[in-house]
């Protein structure tokens, strides 16, 4: 089972095609999403 942590895990700060898919920024937006959103 792969969770949704997982996932960001695996993909922050990492390259796909020349761009990174989650930055750190972004990153901070997942986690202060789910913190408001209870997951």
């Amino acid at each position: 089972i792969v969770t949704l942590n997982d996932i960001v895990d695996h993909l922050h700060n990492r390259e796909v095609d020349g761009a990174v898919v989650l930055d750190d920024g972004m990153v901070e937006r997942i986690h202060s999403y789910r913190e408001q959103h209870g997951a």
